[in-house]
C-alpha cells in the first residue's frame, strides 16, 4: 500500500530477497536427493485495496467472461433483448466499448461465502467466478448546490466521463431498466452503460482501474531470479486489503484453479510429502475510503459500501476484520502453514487478528523498525530452511 513507500518497501525487497536467497541455498545444500522430493516453488502475491492477477488471464475458464456472477452487473442497468428477456452487460464489453482504456489485471472479490474459501469455480455455481475490477463513473456532481444545508458531499472521486455523452443521444430509455435503487438521478446517470461507448479521455489518476495499483501476482515458480525480479518490481501504492492478499496468497498455494501450480495437500503415500507456507506481511489496518454520497465509499474490491457487501457503512472495517480471519481459518484448515509480521502496526485490533491468523503465536512476528523487519525474514527462513536440509 501506499504507506509502505520509501525505506519500508526497500526494506521489504531486502527481507524478501534474502528470504528467497537463504531458501534456494537451503535447497541446493540439501544432502537429500534432488529428485527424491518436490522442488522449492515461491509465489508472490503483491495486495493493496486489491490483487491484480494479470491481463493474461482475461480468457481464463475462471474468470467471469459472461456477467454470469449475482454481483457482476449490480453497478450498471440491464438491456432488453429483442426476445424481451433482460441480459446483464459484461464489465468486458465496457472495457472493450472504450477506446482508450483496457483492463488492467485486478479483479473484485467474491461474493460470500466465496470470498474466503477456495471453491473452484466454475460456471454451475456462478457466484465462484471472478470478476474483472471495473469501477464505474460516478456521477457529474452530487446534486446538492452549496449553500442548500446540505452535509453531502459535492463532488464524486471517480467521475472520468459526462453522464450524457454523444454517445447516449437517441438512446430509448424505454429499452433499458436499472435496480430499484437507481431509477433517476444521480442513481440513474452513474447506472447507464452507453456513455462508456465514447471516446473521451480520461483523466490522470481516474478511471475503471483507478483502484488497481499493484504489480500482477506471481505464481509458484521454481526459478530464484524471477522471484527476485518481481520482488524487486514491488512498489508502494494504494489502501490495505488484508484478506485479499491472503486469500490469492492461499489460491497461489492451492492445486486447484483459477492457479494449479500448487501440488496436492496430501501426496500419495510413499512419497515425499509437502510443506505449504505462507508469509502475510502488512504494514496498515484494512482500510475502504468513505464518502458520503449516494455510493457512500469508493469503489473496492467488495463494490461500494452502499451495496451491502460488508454491512453497514459504520461497521466495514470490522466485516473486513472478519473475513481476514476466516480466511486464514480456513486456509490453515487446508493445511496452509501460515506466519504473519506486523510491520510498525499501531493498532492492537490489527495485532491481535495477526497473531490469531499465524498457525502459532510464535509464527506471529511484530517488527517497528527496518532492522526488526529483515530479521523476522530471517528467521522465518531460516525455520523454513531446516525442513530443505536432511540432518
Amino acid at each position: 500500500s501506499g504507506s509502505m513507500e520509501g525505506s519500508k518497501i526497500s526494506s521489504l525487497r531486502t527481507a524478501a530477497s534474502n528470504l528467497v536467497n537463504t531458501l534456494f541455498t537451503a535447497t541446493a545444500n540439501s544432502t537429500v536427493p534432488a529428485n527424491a522430493g518436490p522442488p522449492l516453488q515461491i509465489a508472490l502475491v503483491p495486495f493493496a485495496a486489491s490483487v491484480k492477477v494479470g491481463t493474461n488471464y482475461r480468457d481464463a475458464s475462471w474468470m467471469d467472461t459472461g456477467a454470469r456472477s449475482p454481483i457482476h452487473s449490480e453497478d450498471f442497468e440491464s438491456w432488453r433483448r429483442s426476445n424481451g428477456q433482460m441480459s446483464s452487460i459484461s464489465r468486458f464489453d465496457l472495457y472493450d466499448a472504450m477506446t482508450r482504456v483496457d483492463w488492467a489485471g485486478c479483479v473484485d472479490s467474491r461474493p460470500a461465502p466465496y470470498d474466503v474459501t477456495d471453491d473452484v469455480p466454475t460456471t454451475a455455481q456462478p457466484a465462484t467466478l471472478f470478476i474483472p475490477n471495473f469501477e464505474p463513473d460516478e456521477p457529474d456532481y452530487e446534486g446538492y448546490p452549496v449553500g442548500t444545508g446540505s452535509s453531502r458531499d459535492n463532488t464524486y472521486a471517480n467521475s472520468y466521463l459526462p453522464d450524457n455523452p454523444i454517445a447516449c443521444s437517441g438512446v430509448d430509455e424505454t429499452t433499458r431498466s436499472t435496480s430499484s435503487t437507481a431509477t433517476n438521478g444521480q442513481p440513474r446517470a452513474q447506472a447507464r452503460t452507453c456513455k462508456y461507448y465514447t471516446t473521451s479521455s480520461i483523466p490522470s489518476g481516474s478511471g475503471p482501474n483507478k483502484n488497481c495499483t499493484t504489480a500482477a501476482l506471481t505464481p509458484l515458480a521454481t526459478s530464484q531470479s524471477t522471484i527476485l525480479s518481481r520482488i524487486s518490481a514491488m512498489q508502494a501504492n494504494g489502501m490495505t486489503n488484508i484478506a485479499e492478499g491472503v486469500m490469492w496468497g492461499w489460491r497461489v498455494l492451492s492445486p486447484t484453479e483459477p492457479f494449479t501450480q500448487g501440488r496436492a495437500y496430501t501426496l500419495p503415500i510413499g512419497t515425499p510429502q509437502n510443506n505449504k507456507f505462507m508469509i502475510v506481511m502488512t504494514d496498515g489496518d484494512n482500510t475502504y475510503t468513505t464518502y458520503d454520497n449516494i455510493n457512500n465509499s469508493m469503489h473496492g474490491t467488495f463494490g461500494f459500501l452502499s451495496k451491502g457487501r460488508l454491512g453497514s457503512t459504520y461497521n466495514y472495517v470490522s466485516r473486513m476484520n472478519e473475513k481476514t480471519a476466516a480466511a486464514c481459518e480456513n486456509a490453515k484448515l487446508a493445511g496452509i502453514k501460515i506466519y504473519t509480521i506486523a510491520f510498525q502496526i499501531s493498532n492492537s485490533t490489527t495485532r491481535q487478528m495477526l497473531i490469531d491468523c499465524a498457525t502459532d503465536p510464535t509464527m506471529a512476528y511484530r517488527s517497528d523498525t527496518n532492522s526488526q523487519l529483515i530479521a523476522a525474514f530471517q528467521q522465518i527462513a531460516q525455520e523454513m530452511s531446516k525442513l530443505r536440509i536432511a540432518e
